[in-house]
């Protein structure tokens, strides 16, 4: 079945929107997900929630937890990561797309690698049974002063002002051999699709790693079906796939623009990716301002 035809269950208070109003929704207990890493490790992670507006990460439980900002996000091999003061966090892109849902107030703490699924489903799966809206709130929003432009070897990430409280991002999404895929969408209006996206898996790339893969699978990998295949999916499905993981990929590094809430901006991603991404998220701090 395609990722576009599946039908996204949710709990229905956590996702309140209101003439385009976002509620925050909280925690009301902390949530613990064990899982394994990347690699194959013993990992875990843990949401717990706070009075204090915005993310926070406990990096080390003998110090205070550091509010998550710009500053923080690195890009690495094909992820982005949080660092600071020598810890580290991988993949975070996995987890700050979970802010757009609404997710406010919470603190992190985890393995240098938290458990890895090749999405952010799971997480939130786990995250949602526990939150509820906070209706008496708003997202706090905030722009850019100009357009910021990061480039790649073939494409850009593109961030532009805006003045209403609304994301709008236009993603194309390009790979030799299989084809070109656009997807659109706002939020909050598409919270739903936003969902769906979340169940796409990372495309393995290039072609020749699946037979790898398979192979490490049967060792010690435990990881080859959280990955998306065009051996196993065919041309249509896989881009489609893609596409959507994408969409994960992009709000996960903008879910750090704005420390206290979310980025109200046009975004377009054109055949771009992790350090694009970043490098625009922390351009996009220089600029920022209040909306009118």
């Amino acid at each position: 079945m395609a990722y576009g035809e599946r039908e996204s269950w949710i709990i229905e208070q956590i996702e309140e929107i209101e003439e385009r109003k976002l509620h925050p929704i909280r925690l009301g207990r902390e949530i613990v997900v064990w899982g394994k890493d990347y690699w194959g490790r013993d990992a875990w992670i843990k949401f717990l929630p706070t009075d204090k507006k915005g993310w926070f990460w406990l990096y080390d439980p003998r110090m205070e937890p550091v509010r998550i900002t710009a500053d923080l996000l690195h890009h690495k091999f094909r992820r982005t990561r949080l660092e600071y003061h020598g810890a580290k966090l991988e993949v975070f892109e996995h987890i700050g797309v979970l802010r757009w849902l609404g997710l406010e107030r919470i603190i992190i703490q985890s393995t240098a690698w938290p458990p890895y699924y090749g999405r952010p489903y799971e997480l939130w799966r786990h995250i949602k049974i526990a939150c509820h809206s906070d209706l008496g709130s708003e997202m706090e929003w905030i722009t850019v002063g100009r357009p910021i432009k990061r480039e790649t070897k073939i494409g850009y990430t593109e961030i532009q002002p805006k003045e209403s409280p609304e994301l709008d991002i236009s993603i194309t999404c390009h790979y030799h051999g299989i084809g070109t895929e656009l997807l659109e969408l706002n939020l909050p209006a598409d919270a739903r699709m936003l969902e769906i996206a979340l169940e796409a898996c990372a495309l393995g790339w290039p072609n020749w790693t699946y037979h790898l893969s398979r192979l490490a699978s049967k060792i010690w990998w435990p990881h080859h079906q959280n990955i998306t295949w065009l051996r196993e999916l065919g041309a249509d499905e896989t881009l489609r796939a893609t596409v959507l993981h994408r969409l994960g990929d992009l709000l996960g590094a903008l879910s750090v623009v704005n420390p206290i809430g979310l980025l109200a901006a046009r975004v377009i991603s054109f055949y771009s990716g992790h350090k694009a991404d970043v490098d625009a998220v922390q351009e996009s701090q220089k600029v920022l301002k209040p909306r009118r």
